[in-house]
C-alpha cells in the first residue's frame, strides 16, 4: 500500500485527536465524520501505518491512561473508567484485567508502581510516565 504525505498527515492528526480525547466516543463513524474519510479507508490506512487496528489502538491507549491514573491513586476506579471512555465500571474492569492480568483495584491498592507487577509485554518509558505495550 502506498500512503501519500496527505494520508500520513491525516492519520497523525487522527492519532493526536484520539490521544487527546480518550474520554469521548471514538467510534470509527465519528472519526470518519470529523476527518472526512471513509470507514474502509480509515481502517485500512490506520492498520497499515500504525500496525494496529484503530479499535485496538484506542483500547490500548485508554488502558495505558487508566493504568497511569490508577498508579497515581488520585481517583476511584469508577472515575477512572469514565475518564478513559468506558461506559461503565464493569466493562472497564474486564478490559483492564484482560490486558494487564490483574484488576484495577489491585493496581490502585499497590503501594508504588512496581515494574515487576506489569506483564512482560508492558514497559515503562523512562523519559516519561507512559506505558508502552510491546507486540509479541
Amino acid at each position: 500500500m502506498i500512503l501519500y504525505e496527505s494520508d500520513i498527515l491525516k492519520l497523525e492528526q487522527i492519532k493526536a485527536y484520539i490521544i487527546s480525547n480518550l474520554e469521548k466516543d471514538l467510534g470509527v463513524t465519528n472519526l470518519c465524520k470529523l476527518f472526512s474519510i471513509s470507514k474502509s479507508k480509515l481502517k485500512r490506512q490506520f492498520s497499515f501505518y500504525f500496525k494496529s487496528s484503530i479499535h485496538h489502538y484506542i483500547q490500548h491507549q485508554r488502558l495505558l491512561l487508566a493504568h497511569s491514573l490508577l498508579c497515581n491513586r488520585q481517583y476511584s476506579v469508577t472515575t477512572i473508567s469514565m475518564l478513559c471512555g468506558y461506559k461503565d465500571r464493569c466493562s472497564f474492569t474486564h478490559a483492564f484485567t484482560s490486558f494487564f492480568k490483574y484488576t484495577p483495584l489491585e493496581c490502585l491498592k499497590s503501594q508504588k508502581m512496581n515494574l515487576d507487577f506489569l506483564p512482560d509485554n508492558i514497559v515503562l518509558n523512562q523519559n516519561d510516565t507512559h506505558l508502552n505495550h510491546l507486540d509479541t
